[in-house]
């Protein structure tokens, strides 16, 4: 990302750090940082609200100090405000994961969804075992209310920081410091989904870390976090895209750099027209013969992707229903378990068959109560939801349900 610049607060019990970066071509450069220490007596007697009042005029100050524009601004939240677990799902639920975290919340933490904030990072995708692993990220409503007003209005940054940038982020401090070790080690490759964790899980080895590369280019290592959580709106490789703040609230990325990669464009292309124009247009002419050649081309390449798709769908359910086959159990006997397993008061619209598995689409009454009655089937496993449940003009639930066949 050229020509950005994005603002991250580190919020502690004790003190807040700001880390202000910039990019160029040369990379991200830390441009302007403060640490202020707050009184710890007096922030325990304050409610967050006051608290978060206080930090607003410090951000205020620090920017009016530094001479910062409009920018991206990134809130980081104490480690203690969030929940962060792996979940391991199959790989069928990524379409719809948001959906099914929601949906099955409580299976993870002792909270309703109605009553946290999450976000999800996908950590990496094994296709041959047919696996997701996911962290999941939940702070309670409650605890993260107060930052969420930290962007509207506070007595100093209501009217003044308001036209200098509106909040685009929240994260834990954790996750944050993840992408700084992401950042640092870039030149020796991507960090791993077990790095992750395991820095995650491991207070100790994270302090280490810390130590290790808040030595030369960071001047304090309590600005680290801060550095991380400015990181993303600088660099779009970040690893950790976790976002606790409401897409609704979340400001717009930022179009300054692309204005200006737009404008120094425009008087290239002034120059260029200026030194010879009769040759431009000719190749704009030849372009514009290419650009209807290559539309043409491109019609004729749609309707081949739409053949060989629709071969490779015929294969995948000539694989599935051959794979079926072979663990002998016939297809018949698969409609069969189905008519017993399946209650009155459901019933299927439409079964497909593809690699990865069986899709069951109809009506219930209740479609939850389906699941556990295909799990306990000794016929099928690994019966999960593949969208969310929606209701018709009649009160049935739509259900789409993706498992697969025993010994498949």
């Amino acid at each position: 990302m050229r020509f950005q610049n994005s603002l991250g607060i580190d919020i502690q019990n004790e003190h807040i750090a700001i880390a202000y970066l910039k990019t160029s071509f040369r990379g991200v450069r830390l441009s302007a940082h403060a640490i202020y220490a707050l009184e710890k007596d007096a922030s325990q007697r304050r409610s967050d609200r006051e608290r978060l009042e206080i930090v607003g005029e410090m951000v205020t100050d620090f920017m009016e100090e530094n001479r910062i524009p409009s920018t991206n601004i990134f809130l980081g939240i104490p480690e203690d405000m969030t929940i962060c677990r792996d979940i391991d799902f199959p790989l069928a639920v990524k379409e719809n994961l948001r959906s099914t975290l929601r949906y099955e919340m409580e299976k993870y933490i002792p909270l309703a969804a109605d009553n946290v904030h999450f976000d999800y990072q996908i950590l990496s995708e094994d296709k041959r075992k047919n696996r997701l692993k996911v962290l999941l990220v939940v702070a309670k409503k409650t605890a993260v209310e107060p930052y969420l007003n930290f962007s509207l209005s506070s007595p100093r940054t209501g009217a003044r920081a308001k036209g200098r940038g509106g909040l685009s982020g929240i994260e834990s401090s954790s996750t944050a410091l993840i992408n700084f070790f992401a950042y640092t080690r870039k030149k020796r490759g991507a960090i791993s989904h077990r790095d992750v964790l395991r820095l995650l899980k491991s207070e100790t080895e994270m302090d280490a870390r810390i130590g290790e590369f808040s030595r030369k280019d960071i001047p304090s290592r309590d600005l680290v976090p801060a550095f991380g959580i400015a990181l993303k709106g600088v660099w779009n490789e970040s690893p950790m895209q976790v976002n606790l703040l409401p897409p609704e609230l979340q400001k717009k990325p930022g179009k300054a750099g692309y204005y200006t990669m737009l404008f120094l464009a425009v008087m290239l292309i002034l120059s260029g027209i200026a030194w010879g124009g009769s040759h431009i247009l000719k190749q704009r002419l030849m372009l514009k013969e290419l650009d209807t050649e290559l539309t043409r081309l491109r019609s004729d390449l749609g309707n081949l992707d739409q053949i060989r798709t629709g071969s490779q769908e015929l294969k995948d359910m000539e694989a599935y229903l051959n794979s079926i086959r072979s663990n002998r159990v016939s297809v018949l006997e698969i409609l069969k378990e189905l008519t017993q397993v399946i209650p009155e008061t459901a019933w299927i619209q439409e079964i497909t068959f593809s690699k990865k598995g069986m899709q069951l689409n109809g009506y219930a009454e209740s479609a939850s109560d389906l699941i556990p009655l295909l799990e306990d089937s000794p016929l099928f496993k690994d019966a999960v939801f593949s969208s969310t449940i929606t209701k018709g003009k009649d009160g049935k639930e739509r259900f789409r349900i993706g498992l697969k066949v025993i010994g498949q």
